[in-house]
């Protein structure tokens, strides 16, 4: 890189509280991995508690943002953009309470004072907002990355909160001044140019970093459950991720009621949320109990997924569902709802697995007879696993880095 710039050589990664969620196992993948590579990394989060706390890898420093009033919030909105209120505030001046990636406005421009690290990476779109309204107040010459994790206009449709219906001219706004925006998935990326209207070769698609050398060590890790003893005669289905509604676990115990009434299974939901207690109630109305085990986080979820004979995904929305690759990755046959944006993708149109539509219980029932009956090979699934390794990620987000660094020099 020499005479074309100074290489990248710090990075921070800006997230919110380091809850057990999808985009926070993500960035904390990313930690490691630049890590390894020799870079300086820091973690910004809003808070630095989680389930996902104890995971920061040494060597990271760990900063906590924390937030500030509601009124002082605002201010600095206006401050940092003061000809853009028009497109600000409907979805970041006027709500009552900001988010807490909003909140942490005034600390993440002073980071950026302090600290100038070379690259600013945010996930998530108030993170996004927040992050480039920080570069604007602190003046800094940190470039600042923004990712879209999932399908745009589901997010504006799902939401319950108003601000999201005008979030579009804020992002509109503020995303030109990202040195570049990274999309999870084709899906993605086409969601986010026809709700925004943005140019399209403003993005970049670099898939999330999920599978590496030690998922096959791990898979191999008992989990302890009686259910998954080799061998166990009673088919059991996985589901992993966050219990509330557009996961679509609500969906799956009606399924599984079906499902049941033409063959003995058992269902393992690995994951916490707002909806367990409404869940649990699902469960005693349908007559599931004993049937159904909603066994919480887990830190090793490669081990339930290497013993289940089948692992269903049915969410309303993602993005590119990272719990889906693993399981192919660790061979297990896969079902998924072919909601927006990532499954089809992952899935290749089918070739990998059954897709059905979203909340569709009949076809989604059928779907998993069909696979229970004739399972596809898993030599053929982990291959497509493997397509989504960490490194490949890393060498894409390696190169763009050094794009941004080559243009920043030839642009002084």
């Amino acid at each position: 890189m020499d005479g074309e710039g100074r290489r990248v050589r710090h990075v921070a990664l800006f997230v919110q509280a380091l809850s057990g969620g999808g985009v926070q196992r993500v960035l904390l993948t990313m930690a490691r991995a630049l890590l390894a590579r020799g870079y300086r990394v820091d973690l910004l989060v809003t808070r630095a508690e989680g389930l996902l706390a104890d995971q920061v890898p040494t060597g990271v420093q760990l900063i906590e943002l924390g937030q500030v009033s509601a009124p002082m919030t605002r201010w600095l909105i206006f401050r940092a953009d003061p000809l853009g209120v028009t497109a600000l505030a409907r979805p970041l001046i006027l709500p009552r309470r900001n988010g807490e990636a909003i909140g942490s406005l005034a600390a993440l421009a002073q980071y950026l004072r302090q600290y100038s690290p070379d690259v600013l990476f945010s996930a998530r779109v108030n993170a996004n907002l927040a992050a480039l309204l920080a570069a604007r107040l602190a003046g800094a010459s940190t470039a600042v990355v923004v990712s879209e994790r999932g399908s745009f206009e589901e997010k504006v449709a799902y939401s319950p909160r108003w601000r999201w219906r005008y979030v579009v001219p804020a992002i509109r706004r503020l995303y030109r001044e990202a040195a570049a925006i990274v999309a999870v998935s084709e899906g993605t990326a086409e969601s986010f140019v026809s709700t925004t209207g943005m140019k399209r070769e403003k993005l970049q698609v670099i898939h999330n970093p999920v599978v590496d050398a030690s998922l096959s060590e791990r898979m191999q890790n008992d989990p302890g459950h009686p259910w998954l003893v080799s061998p166990h005669s009673v088919p059991v289905l996985l589901a992993v991720g966050r219990l509330e509604k557009r996961k679509g676990v609500d969906l799956l115990l009606t399924v599984l009621a079906r499902v049941r009434e033409q063959r003995d299974v058992r269902l393992i939901v690995l994951g916490e949320g707002e909806m367990r207690a409404t869940l649990e109630r699902q469960i005693d109305e349908l007559g599931l109990a004993g049937h159904v085990d909603l066994v919480g986080w887990q830190d090793n979820p490669f081990a339930w997924m290497y013993r289940a004979d089948l692992f269903v995904l049915p969410s309303d929305y993602e993005g590119l569902p990272g719990v889906l690759i693993q399981a192919l990755a660790c061979g297990c046959p896969v079902v998924s709802t072919d909601c927006p944006d990532g499954p089809r993708e992952i899935l290749e149109d089918g070739r990998y697995g059954r897709l059905v539509p979203v909340r569709d219980p009949a076809a989604l029932a059928d779907a998993i007879l069909e696979t229970l009956a004739r399972p596809p090979k898993s030599a053929l699934l982990i291959k497509r696993g493997q397509y989504f390794t960490i490194s490949s990620a890393m060498d894409k987000f390696e190169i763009l880095f050094d794009q941004i660094s080559c243009h920043r020099a030839n642009n002084r």
